[in-house]
């Protein structure tokens, strides 16, 4: 599910950019001064359609996961971090957004649907960049959690007026982040953490997105930031297959758990 979900979220990107003639801006946060903006939205939209139907092509997902996390790491370096370095809090979102669905794609990369052909002396890099991609999504959601107590009255406004205690709603949600970014860098229930994190971000779409577009169809902001939201859930559910069920905690950390239990032990 959670390879479906990011696959058709990227198409749609795709598509998008093909309709509106105008780049994923919060992806691809492009300089206003550049010029031919509309060939660049072109050229955007025709990269993630074929990226999309690349990921649904066994012989092809891994070449595309592999292009498509590359591409998503060039825009964070080249378009986010110099919005970062004068402006941080105004570009935060939508540069840990980039840099999760970053790490998604080389977690897709090395997890592989059946029949996709491997190269074995480019698997061991491989799986080193899903190792980074799981990391990179861990510390995008530590980033979220932040923008969500930064700018709550603006995330409790997103909130549907039928739910009560929007506030409440709007610091738990970066609560969340925290924990499962917390959970999947250390590695203390990171299966459970992503289940529960796709599970969350899916709501949002069925819960807010769905509903405001089916009244406001054409708004375009809302459609990117859907397709981005559905991305992450799929992302979330992409990266627990990654991980495996026994692996509860990381090596590290539980070497260093077992240090201070029998520590007094030993002492004594």
């Amino acid at each position: 599910m959670g390879r479906i979900l990011f696959t058709f979220a990227i198409g749609g990107l795709g598509i998008q950019a093909f309709i509106c003639s105008a780049v994923i801006y919060e992806l691809e946060p492009v300089p206003s001064w550049l010029p031919d903006q509309v060939v660049l939205a072109n050229l955007t939209g025709f990269f993630f359609v074929a990226i999309g139907i690349g990921l649904t092509i066994n012989k092809l997902s891994r070449l595309a996961a592999i292009s498509l996390g590359l591409m998503l790491l060039l825009w964070v370096l080249i378009l986010h971090v110099p919005l970062l370095v004068p402006h941080p809090a105004s570009d935060l979102s939508f540069a840990f957004e980039t840099l999760a669905l970053c790490g998604v794609a080389w977690t897709m990369a090395a997890n592989p649907s059946p029949g996709t052909s491997v190269m074995n002396r480019w698997e061991a890099a491989v799986n080193r960049l899903a190792s980074l991609g799981r990391y990179g999504f861990g510390i995008s959601l530590l980033a979220f959690c932040v923008v969500n107590f930064i700018y709550h009255d603006f995330i409790a406004g997103m909130i549907p007026t039928w739910i009560p205690a929007h506030q409440f709603w709007a610091y738990f949600t970066g609560i969340a982040s925290l924990a499962a970014g917390v959970s999947i860098l250390t590695g203390i229930q990171a299966r459970l953490a992503l289940t529960l994190l796709g599970s969350m971000y899916g709501s949002w779409v069925l819960v807010i997105h769905i509903p405001y577009l089916a009244a406001n169809p054409h708004d375009r902001g809302m459609w990117t930031d859907m397709f981005i939201t559905l991305a992450l859930s799929g992302g979330a559910w992409l990266i627990v297959g990654s991980i495996p069920p026994e692996r509860t905690v990381n090596r590290t950390l539980r070497s260093w758990i077992a240090r201070v239990i029998t520590l007094p032990r030993n002492q004594g």
